[in-house]
């Protein structure tokens, strides 16, 4: 279903009424196998919401120049709330785990896996920036880009700031067995080269511009 609606994406599509291929399938699964209750019916329904949204925002992106002299037709509430909404499939995830374990759900869990997922969401959005501008996939930066031009970063960078407040906020309110658990795993994502860096790439404020180029330079290598 994601890539269906990728797919939208990259045509500029916004059809807020699409049917997404497999949605009956995934729901009738999940009750049949008595897995869908009220709160993981409310993400499924957060998730069309983001869906919704991230065609939107990518409408409006595509082919618009990010300036912010020039009006855009979205603001920062649609952006964070749309890339808030980026990991919901993951937090379906964590519901399904908890109700295939037999377990009641642990809310300070749960919000402590909110804030790690949206700050690896927004790491990949910086790793896959010039792809996400090329694709007209939604992607934070390219978001703020658009609002802010050269100033994004600086604002990004303030965002995520905030969020990694949160995130050892919100860890230290875990059992100690499970903050372990984390600590292991940041670890592990360390020992890979660059890692535990927020690089951040250039700015690309003629988005048109960009895309034909890189279109130009495919063409000279065939």
């Amino acid at each position: 279903m994601d890539e269906d609606n990728e797919k939208l994406c990259g045509q500029g599509g916004q059809e807020d009424k699409h049917i997404l291929t497999g949605e009956k399938a995934v729901l009738d699964v999940l009750r049949q196998k008595g897995l869908l209750d009220q709160r993981l019916t409310a993400e499924l329904a957060k998730g069309k919401h983001y869906w919704a949204n991230e065609r939107r925002l990518c409408r409006d992106m595509l082919g618009a120049q990010a300036d912010p002299a020039q009006s855009v037709g979205f603001d920062l509430q649609d952006v964070h709330r749309t890339s808030e909404g980026k990991s919901f499939d993951y937090r379906v995830l964590n519901l399904m785990l908890f109700k295939l374990t037999k377990r009641p759900y642990d809310e300070a869990l749960l919000r402590f896996l909110f804030v790690d997922e949206h700050l690896v969401d927004i790491g990949d959005d910086l790793v896959d920036y010039e792809d996400d501008v090329l694709a007209n996939s939604f992607n934070i930066y390219r978001a703020y880009t658009h609002i802010y031009g050269r100033e994004a970063q600086l604002l990004l960078v303030q965002r995520i700031a905030d969020f990694e407040l949160q995130y050892e906020t919100l860890l230290k309110l875990l059992p100690a067995n499970v903050q372990e658990l984390v600590k292991s795993r940041q670890k592990d994502a360390a020992s890979v080269e660059g890692s535990n860096k927020w690089v951040f790439p250039a700015p690309i404020l003629d988005e048109a511009k960009y895309r034909a180029d890189m279109a130009g330079l495919s063409d000279d290598s065939t």
